[in-house]
């Protein structure tokens, strides 16, 4: 995907989109910033220590916070949502993510296309290379907003403190990958 994604809320969209139409019931964000937003921030800080799963449950990151310290990932896959291996797959020729953010996960001041919004190749995005056992924010550099990269998609939860019963143990934080065009 370009960096047009119609904004953050386009790239939430597509995201929301994936994930219903692989039977997903939760909600699923895109995995980035903004000028608004910074990336370290998408989950809620009472969610920042629980570990973070790839779409079968294997544990990519102990937690959340653990992506942003540059911790490596686990020497595991992360799937689409229609179960595709992005490491091996020639869907993704360029294993790279949009992100929009440096390695701490603080917004770049310029680095997200225009809001994600661009596909101009005078424009660029902050975006790092992906794979397994790396830390997820690797080599993270400006790209031109006409590249065609990953988006990640990740699970949240909205958990209600007057729930019947206690969703803490049912968080996780699932990576997935966007695999297709928004139009």
């Amino acid at each position: 995907m370009s960096g047009n994604m119609r904004g953050v809320r386009g790239a939430d969209l597509a995201c929301y989109q994936q994930a219903r139409q692989a039977n997903f019931r939760t909600t699923f964000r895109a995995f980035l910033s903004s000028h608004v937003q910074d990336l370290n921030k998408v989950v809620h800080s009472g969610d920042r220590d629980t570990p973070v799963v790839n779409l079968r449950g294997e544990r990519l990151f102990d937690s959340w916070s653990d992506i942003f310290q540059q911790q490596q990932m686990a020497d595991i896959p992360i799937y689409s949502f229609n179960r595709r291996n992005v490491f091996i797959d020639s869907i993704w020729p360029e294993k790279r993510i949009w992100h929009g953010s440096d390695s701490s996960g603080l917004r770049s001041e310029s680095g997200y296309c225009s809001a994600w919004r661009s596909a101009a190749s005078s424009q660029v995005g902050r975006a790092s290379f992906i794979g397994r056992g790396l830390p997820l924010l690797h080599d993270s550099r400006d790209s031109e907003c006409s590249r065609e990269l990953i988006v990640l998609c990740i699970e949240v939860f909205f958990c209600s403190k007057f729930s019947s019963f206690s969703f803490f143990s049912l968080i996780n934080i699932i990576f997935s990958f966007n695999n297709y065009k928004i139009f």
